[in-house]
């Protein structure tokens, strides 16, 4: 499974959340899972199909979305 952390909230230590009204700490983390990913994937083909631009970008926009979700 993919995991994503929450990086504004990691940003600085200066910004760092202490803890929240609803007493979380501000830090998660979300699976995201083959299916999700196949969605994501299904999703930049048809901006891209909508937008007209070369389908190449999808490789390039999943190679982002798995480095920063691996």
């Amino acid at each position: 499974a993919y995991r994503v952390s929450d990086y504004l909230t990691q940003s600085s230590a200066s910004a760092a959340v202490e803890g929240r009204e609803d007493g979380s700490s501000g830090s998660y983390r979300v699976d995201v899972d083959g299916e999700c990913r196949a969605k994501m994937a299904e999703w930049f083909y048809q901006l891209v199909d909508f937008c007209r631009v070369d389908r190449d970008n999808v490789a390039v926009a999943v190679s982002y979305l798995d480095r920063f979700l691996g």
